[in-house]
């Protein structure tokens, strides 16, 4: 579906393809996620500094249209405590304010 370039969409629904992939001989996944709007067609652009490829955190594509998320299988009894770990210093933040 093609984006009517007299109306105005606000984007109410979305459809996300994901395609999942794996890099020979190796323990990491990757979730190759795209997003469109339903209702125009218009391609959604994931906003990540980051473009690549990395086993370690999401990146992009070049123009920022397909998100690459690495993934592994969870293992709950030696994450868990990791997970807790990791929460120390969690939070969020306002679009466009700067980290201190």
């Amino acid at each position: 579906m093609s984006q009517n370039p007299d109306t105005l969409c606000v984007h109410p629904d979305f459809t996300a393809n994901v395609k999942v992939c794996r890099i020979t001989d190796s323990d990491v996944w990757y979730a190759d996620v795209t997003l469109h709007c339903s209702s125009c067609g218009a391609v959604m652009q994931f906003i990540c500094p980051s473009k690549g490829l990395s086993p370690d955190e999401p990146m992009t594509n070049v123009d920022g249209t397909e998100l690459r998320a690495p993934f592994k299988p969870y293992n709950e009894s030696l994450e868990r405590e990791r997970v807790l770990d990791d929460l120390f210093g969690f939070g969020v933040r306002p679009p466009g304010s700067a980290v201190s």
